[in-house]
């Protein structure tokens, strides 16, 4: 609706979506609540505190994320400093009327809330109210079900080698139902820090150089003639490609002083010694995985829901089945799974951008079609008959 420019449709929009979160992430998250009561003997406070965490964490990151696709990145850091300032002052004052575990949680709960809430007022003041488009949301998600799909399969292949992990001879429970790895997670943790700038690199490059480029080549399509049209589908696949390459350069430089200088300050500090072994080469797996994320957006960029699902689909599947192995391997060799996992997403996505912008022409100009598809008998292709054809033909 933002690119359609019906801004009059985007908050029905936002609101369908978020209602929509909340619902799926309510269910499972009651069902560990009731788990966690029943079964792990916790008591229904802290449970209660722990369900609240995971709905804040939900609402911030759905708000984010909107915040992002409307390029407020400079508003969505100040609400996430904002939110970390009043986490933290408010576990303290939380500390001295409440144990120190109720404290902390209580802290976090109340710094994401403060971000979700100020973004969400962002929000409802960058556009106009409006109760249109609901109906075309939810119409939007079952022609592309291909987008939703996908994007479970890739979630699922994020945290896939964790759970695994958690399985292993690293994993301890806590109250029966609460796993960890803490090696791991924590290697995990550090892995993205390091690596997550990618992202914002790639994302600030295509912002600034690939707009005015595509809008060329979709002006040209239309009235130009073929030479032209070949020269301005060759500046958006460089642009595209330079744009990919000088982030992965950058974060290249970036990810190995980050490392060194993390992995030297966890061995200083005698954190763990599974998690300085661990670290690096999940921080590896992480920054190809970032890389992975970069052709991804460029199947998003041009619509192509089909490879997406399928890049996301093979990515799981190879993170999940090369992290059965590592879990066997020496601890050094920890993060072969995800970056097995990566390096598999980064070869068919890329295979399928590639022969996308080999045929661009022809998918941009038949992406769309007049008619519905369908099942049934064939239409007629005759457009026009004219009368007493077939006794002059006779």
């Amino acid at each position: 609706q933002i690119y359609l420019k019906k801004y009059g449709n985007v908050l029905p929009c936002f609101s369908a979506g978020l209602s929509l979160i909340v619902v799926t992430a309510c269910v499972p998250g009651f069902l560990f609540f009731c788990l966690a009561i029943t079964i792990g003997h916790t008591t229904p406070v802290f449970a209660a505190l722990g369900y609240l965490l995971f709905l804040s964490v939900v609402l911030t990151s759905y708000t984010g994320i909107f915040l992002g696709a409307c390029k407020e990145s400079a508003a969505h850091s100040i609400y996430y400093i904002a939110g970390t300032i009043a986490g933290l002052f408010s576990s303290v004052i939380y500390s001295q009327f409440i144990p120190g575990s109720y404290a902390m949680i209580c802290g976090l709960c109340s710094g994401f809330m403060v971000t979700a809430i100020a973004a969400y007022v962002k929000i409802l003041r960058i556009f106009p109210r409006g109760h249109s488009g609901i109906r075309s949301f939810f119409s939007y998600l079952k022609a592309n079900w291909k987008l939703p799909l996908g994007g479970v399969f890739y979630g699922l292949g994020l945290y896939i080698h964790n759970f695994i992990f958690w399985t292993s001879d690293l994993g301890t429970k806590n109250s029966i139902i609460y796993v960890c790895a803490e090696p791991y997670d924590v290697a995990t943790f550090l892995g993205v820090i390091t690596t997550f700038t990618m992202d914002i690199i790639f994302m600030s490059l295509m912002e600034t150089y690939f707009v005015k480029p595509y809008h060329s080549y979709l002006n040209t399509i239309s009235g130009k003639s073929y030479g032209q049209l070949e020269r301005e589908r060759e500046k958006v696949i460089g642009t595209v490609r330079s744009s990919i390459l000088n982030s992965v350069r950058i974060q290249a430089l970036i990810s190995v002083i980050l490392i060194l200088g993390v992995y030297g300050i966890v061995k200083d500090i005698r954190f763990s010694g599974s998690t300085a072994l661990i670290y690096p080469s999940v921080a590896t797996g992480w920054f190809f995985c970032y890389f992975m994320h970069e052709l991804l957006s460029v199947l998003l960029y041009f619509e192509n829901y089909r490879g997406y699902l399928i890049s996301c689909v093979v990515f799981c599947v190879s993170t999940g089945c090369s992290s059965l192995l590592a879990v066997r391997l020496p601890l050094q060799f920890s993060g072969i799974g995800l970056i097995i996992g990566s390096l598999t997403g980064i070869l068919v996505s890329w295979r399928i951008t590639r022969a996308m912008f080999q045929d661009l022409n022809r998918y941009i100009l038949v992406k769309d079609h007049i008619m519905k598809r369908g099942i049934g008998r064939k239409p007629s292709h005759e457009v026009y008959r004219r009368k007493g054809r077939r006794r002059e033909s006779a």
